[in-house]
């Protein structure tokens, strides 16, 4: 594995990375489906880029 993402790092040129996870991995910073960057939820141990506004939405409710 390693080796391969070496061959895909020193490419030159375009290139496509499709990485699989597990459906119910954290994984931060997300930016659902119609979101803006400035929407991004980041997870409990990133800063939100946002103010709080009590209303935050959670992973589990942006699909």
């Amino acid at each position: 594995m390693p080796r391969v993402i070496a061959e895909f790092v020193a490419f030159d040129g375009p290139a496509f990375l499709e990485v699989i996870i597990d459906p119910d991995a954290g994984v931060y910073p997300m930016v659902g489906p119609g979101m803006s960057y400035a929407e991004m939820i980041t997870g409990d141990f990133i800063p939100s880029r946002q103010k709080p506004t009590g209303q935050e939405v959670g992973p589990a409710e942006m699909f």
